[in-house]
């Protein structure tokens, strides 16, 4: 990928239009690979790990979230509303934090054109578990695509419109297991999704 990035510098007003296209497809590919590989060593790293659980405040988790992901709010419009939920859960904090992030970051990926991302948490404690929800009002999952989204390069949508290599929704399910939990899905095409866990 570097030296695809200096081939375009030192080359640069010297190549015919095609020539560029082609070059900017070797360093677009490039960088999906780096990403592909990132993502595939991240997931791998999720099972060696040992849990550290310790009690976390809900409430500072998803401003940390809010913080992580400000410019992508910021640039999308969205919008994270916080209902009622536990104000302390136990959990590993690192992977807990990872899974409220690709499931936000998925939101706000998934976005309606023209339509203000809402990302809504909520979360429900019974006597022996929390369960949350975290819906949005994006494009929705196809309905045979549902089942396959936990697995390790599954994807909801197959078009280059948006970027993904199908590692974050398994890397949740990892994580979620983990945890001796269970995560799933309820969606509908162009009305939005939620992730229950």
């Amino acid at each position: 990928m570097a030296f695809s990035g200096l081939l375009s510098k030192s080359s640069s007003g010297n190549i015919t239009d095609e020539q560029a296209t082609f070059l900017k497809f070797i360093m677009d590919s490039g960088i999906q690979m780096k990403n592909l590989i990132n993502g595939i060593l991240d997931y791998s790293k999720i099972n060696g790990e040992v849990l550290n659980l310790k009690k976390i405040n809900v409430y500072q988790l998803i401003e940390k979230i809010r913080s992580l992901l400000y410019h992508n709010l910021n640039e999308n419009n969205g919008q994270i509303i916080v209902n009622k939920v536990p104000e302390f859960i136990v959990a590993d904090e690192t992977k807990i934090t990872q899974l409220f992030l690709n499931l936000i970051s998925n939101a706000l990926k998934f976005k309606k054109k023209n339509i203000r991302p809402e990302i809504i948490i909520n979360g429900e404690i019974s006597e022996q578990e929390f369960t949350f929800s975290i819906s949005d009002n994006g494009i929705g999952i196809p309905v045979e695509s549902q089942d396959k989204i936990f697995d390790l390069f599954g994807k909801a949508h197959n078009n280059r419109r948006v970027e993904g290599h199908g590692i974050g929704l398994s890397t949740c399910r990892q994580i979620i297991d983990q945890h001796n939990g269970k995560i799933w899905v309820k969606s509908a095409l162009e009305v939005g999704t939620t992730f229950y866990f």
